[in-house]
């Protein structure tokens, strides 16, 4: 009865060891599950990032530098240095235009016309040898009117002495109009024009004029006057 007893016991707790083991294996699997696949995904997309920055930098700093065989240093293109350039490129064009040559001739214009200013004043204060400064002093000097040619500076200033300071004679006041100044060369200029006289009973004389001037070491003087009188 006893060792009845005994190997049922015996029995009773291999079935519990074996029923035990199995719930152990169900519960708890010995082979390890794999990584998911989107784990897997996630490492791709990381990478293909880095990826396409890597090769978006290496594009950039291509493009940066200068063609091949070209010469100098090229900089990078930022607002700072495109405005930089800007403000140098105004600059220069800046210089450029504060040195434009003058128009050829314009000061043997503008110095021809101070000569005949002159001599307008000089005439209409009565002063006749101011106004014959503006001829050559030389014996050279031609002087046309009337249909009759004098030669030399002293001549020429006797005539208008006769003319117009002898008695009952007078110098009225002169203008010059329809000026007309051409530069022959550096040292030379062809002049036409208008004069104008009026006198004190109102009475008007007047004609036109040719010149040649020629610049010499103490200005520009008349070398040539052909006028014709009204």
């Amino acid at each position: 009865m006893n060792f009845k007893k005994l190997l049922l016991s015996l029995f009773a707790l291999a079935l519990l060891c074996a029923v035990a083991t199995a719930q152990a294996s169900t519960l708890q699997p010995t082979n390890p599950q794999p990584a998911p696949p989107a784990e897997a995904g996630k490492g791709k997309k990381k990478s293909g990032k880095k990826s396409s920055k890597k090769k978006d930098d290496q594009a950039v700093n291509e493009a940066a530098q200068p063609p091949a065989g070209a010469t100098g240093t090229v900089a990078a293109a930022t607002p700072d240095a495109t405005a930089a350039t800007l403000e140098t490129g105004k600059s220069k064009k800046s210089k450029g235009a504060a040195k434009a040559p003058k128009a050829g001739g314009g000061s043997a214009v503008a110095e021809v016309r101070a000569v005949l200013d002159a001599q307008t004043i000089a005439w209409n204060a009565g002063k006749l040898e101011e106004f014959m400064q503006g001829y050559w002093n030389s014996p050279e000097l031609t002087f046309v009117s009337g249909g009759r040619k004098l030669m030399g500076y002293d001549a020429t200033l006797e005539r208008y002495r006769r003319t117009y300071q002898s008695d009952g004679k007078e110098m009225g006041k002169l203008t010059f109009a329809d000026l007309e100044i051409l530069p022959i060369g550096k040292d030379a200029a062809f002049v036409r024009g208008q004069f104008q006289l009026v006198m004190s009973d109102a009475r008007e004389l007047g004609g036109r004029y040719t010149l040649i001037v020629r610049r010499f070491a103490d200005g520009w003087k008349i070398v040539h006057d052909h006028t014709s009188s009204n």
